[in-house]
């Protein structure tokens, strides 16, 4: 839900990108929805010295 703050400034983006003026919200949305999956992707790769060491490659021997 936008919030009273964003709602012109959604309705302008909506305007510019010749939209309705209240799909500003979901284009404000899609891309702030991005730029965090854009972060998470950075931010939570797997760490090289694990990924060096091979740590975590191995599977478990089934113990008879």
């Amino acid at each position: 839900m936008t919030e009273l703050n964003l709602f012109e400034p959604s309705g302008m983006s909506g305007w510019s990108l010749a939209l309705a003026s209240h799909s500003g919200a979901h284009v404000i949305t899609i891309s702030a929805r991005l730029f965090a999956v854009s972060v998470l992707q950075v931010a939570l790769r797997p760490d090289p010295v694990l990924i060096h060491s091979g740590a975590g490659t191995q599977r478990p021997q089934p113990e008879h």
